[in-house]
């Protein structure tokens, strides 16, 4: 599924021109921020709209959210409240249940280290993000702040890296190490043993 919404970002944006993505902290502009960012890294940009209407608390929520998926974000100023037609809303501001906007803070700053159950899984977590799956960027990227409530677990991770980085592909991790691979607890256990050994 990711690679399928890549492809189709790849395919509707620009190598050469300035990708906006017109943004609002909330979950699906972020994704959209996210994705598109992943594709065009040095040509994307973020756009969100300010006004008198805009929280401050959300605001500083979706500087964060950009800053955490890395785009740069552009803060358009707007000026609708100087308009009385706006301010006044006859008929209309209370027509619709106001409903809280769901944010995409608790994706993009991931709280805890993702379970593996074999070395696979821990490969692909420590190398490849899962932006659908919650996990926009590889644990090796993971910030001091994404992972100080969980540093015993990724501080494990750190150990897996050290034998991961030996080896070009998951094939030649997986033979160097046949007989570990199964499971995430024998994986850990080998590469412990290795760094005690100071093979890594």
């Amino acid at each position: 599924m990711l690679d399928q919404l890549l492809a189709r970002v790849r395919q509707a944006g620009s190598s050469k021109h300035v990708n906006i993505v017109a943004y609002s902290g909330g979950v699906d502009s972020s994704l959209v921020a996210a994705l598109v960012h992943r594709v065009f890294p040095e040509n994307s940009i973020a756009c969100l709209g300010v006004s008198a209407a805009l929280p401050q608390d959300q605001l500083l929520l979706a500087r964060n959210v950009a800053s955490a998926i890395g785009i740069p974000l552009w803060e358009a100023r707007t000026s609708e409240g100087n308009d009385p037609r706006y301010v006044e809303n006859k008929g209309q501001s209370k027509t619709t249940p106001s409903t809280k906007q769901t944010t995409l803070d608790v994706f993009v700053v991931p709280k805890t280290i993702p379970s593996a159950r074999s070395a696979h899984e821990a490969w692909c977590q420590w190398f490849y993000a899962d932006v659908p799956g919650g996990r926009p960027c590889a644990l090796k990227d993971f910030t001091k702040e994404m992972i100080k409530s969980d540093r015993k677990k990724y501080s494990e991770r750190v150990t897996l890296s050290l034998a991961f980085m030996k080896f070009q592909t998951y094939e030649l991790f997986e033979s160097a190490y046949a007989g570990h691979t199964e499971t995430y607890s024998s994986v850990l256990k080998e590469a412990r043993q290795s760094k005690r050994e100071k093979k890594l």
